[in-house]
């Protein structure tokens, strides 16, 4: 089977499986977060484990783990306060343990990875519990992320010349940034035409800040995955690599959508 067949079907099954959960909401789609936060945490420590550094996986998975669970159940506020009492336990782990000979940058590797993996993937319950709201724009959110990495896809590969980060992402060009906000923001005016009714200027905010903040999400795993000389992630998604590779966008894209619903509201 071609890599592109492998894609098609992986998003084939992937997608509705994704919809029926996000449908269902409530524990069951906290679940399926909680899912991603343990597998992208296990791909993020090979990335670790390539650079010949080490961190405590099992309290990660448990303490990243309980951050999705924290959102779920206790709202933004305790997800926060959560945030440095996981940072104080890390140290008491590592105290208790003895651990000192690379105690610096294992637990810096360790905090990094809840953080950027597991907290921000919590914000992805926190939106779809968001009032009467959350529901449309955590698809919004997912539908415009994957529209730019489309675009920017399409439009780099036939018309890219002008490289965008040449040595964090060799492929990615100035082009496909602008064929990202292309396809993006139409069709977040579309998106909202057709499910939603909302004031347009907040749609072409929200569209333009997913957009933008979907690049930096995609460098930032590109930066880490670079540093670690790999070209995925893992394999969980045959044809997309890796849980990171293909939430890496997300990491940054949900936040930012539930932070903008925070403010308009």
């Amino acid at each position: 089977m071609s890599e592109l067949s492998k894609r098609f079907l992986t998003a084939g099954i992937g997608i509705p499986l994704l919809i029926l959960f996000l449908e269902l909401g409530g524990i069951f789609f906290t679940m399926l977060m909680l899912l991603f936060s343990i597998l992208s945490l296990h791909e993020f420590f090979k990335l670790v484990d390539k650079k010949g550094f080490s961190g405590l996986k099992v309290p990660a998975f448990f303490i990243g783990g309980s951050l999705v669970l924290i959102a779920h159940f206790g709202g933004l506020y305790l997800l926060n306060l959560s945030l440095p009492i996981s940072f104080l336990l890390l140290f008491f782990i590592y105290e208790v343990r003895s651990m000192v000979s690379g105690s610096i940058t294992n637990l810096s590797f360790t905090f990094f990875g809840i953080f950027y993996l597991s907290y921000l993937l919590s914000y992805a319950v926190l939106l779809r519990k968001y009032e009467t709201d959350g529901k449309f724009f955590l698809y919004f959110s997912l539908a415009i992320t994957m529209l730019n990495d489309t675009g920017a896809y399409f439009l780099g590969k036939f018309l890219g010349k002008h490289k965008l980060a040449p040595s964090i992402s060799p492929s990615k060009t100035i082009e496909g940034v602008f064929g990202g906000f292309l396809f993006g923001i139409p069709s977040g005016f579309l998106i909202n035409y057709l499910f939603g009714n909302y004031e347009n200027f907040h749609i072409l905010t929200l569209s333009f800040l997913i957009c933008f903040f979907a690049i930096i999400g995609d460098l930032a795993e590109s930066l880490l995955k670079r540093d670690a000389n790999l070209k995925d992630s893992g394999s969980f998604f045959p044809g997309h690599g890796g849980v990171l590779d293909r939430i890496d966008s997300l990491l940054f894209t949900i936040p930012v959508t539930y932070y903008y619903l925070i403010l308009k509201s």
